[in-house]
């Protein structure tokens, strides 16, 4: 079986494309799946997430740099699906990129973070152009939004309403704004790998998961 390829991709710098890509791959792994993460955001935040890890504990999943590739990412890709179960792409922070067109040309699924803020919101826009655009050429391409860093004000709900009544669906699940994913980060690992003090993200990263393989039918 050819690997599924999930883009993780937004039209927004700072909306969490790699925390909602690295903790995707790392549940993903976690259920006994072969993982690769592909980095074409050449600012390299999920390699240097993967390299901080100790040895002793290595991130769950294989991750490498193909920032470079650009408008050739979709045909570097091409070769390694049959070596993994499931492939992440995380994009440059914007639609504009060729590696983000690239990358859409032969993925199954587009994940799209946004928090809960009105600029998110805008944002949106670019990102459904470019899944439209990519449909031409990929028509099987699935969309989803996925709300991330989400807070309990009465602004972010609102705002979260908007979003789900917007042109591009929406996942039910969601990420929460934890300290556990900054320090993900920093250590180079997966909440679920973390201990019992970041339970509650690991279990929002899980429910995202879930929900995503169901709506694929991978499941």
């Amino acid at each position: 079986m050819t690997a599924r390829i999930i883009t993780v991709a937004n039209q927004k710098g700072g909306s969490g494309k790699t925390t909602l890509a690295m903790t995707l791959a790392g549940a993903l792994a976690g259920r006994g799946n072969r993982v690769l993460v592909v980095d074409a955001d050449s600012q390299g935040t999920a390699t240097q997430w993967a390299g901080a890890a100790a040895e002793t504990a290595p991130f769950p999943a294989t991750v490498i740099g193909l920032a470079n590739a650009k408008g050739r990412l979709h045909q570097l890709v091409k070769p390694l699906v049959n070596d993994y179960d499931y492939v992440v792409i995380d994009c440059p922070p914007s639609v504009e990129e060729q590696a983000s067109q690239s990358a859409l040309l032969v993925s199954d699924v587009c994940l799209i973070p946004l928090q809960p803020t009105p600029a998110d919101l805008w944002a949106t826009v670019g990102a459904i152009e470019l899944v439209e655009k990519a449909r031409m050429v990929n028509p099987g391409l699935r969309a989803f939004g996925v709300p991330n860093r989400v807070t309990s004000t009465n602004l972010g709900k609102q705002v979260l309403d908007v979003m789900r009544e917007n042109d591009v669906e929406f996942l039910d699940g969601k990420l929460g704004n934890r300290t556990s994913f900054q320090e993900a980060t920093i250590r180079g690992s997966v909440p679920s790998k973390m201990g019992a003090a970041h339970r509650a993200a690991a279990a929002e990263v899980e429910a995202v998961v879930t929900e995503l393989l169901f709506r694929l039918g991978a499941d």
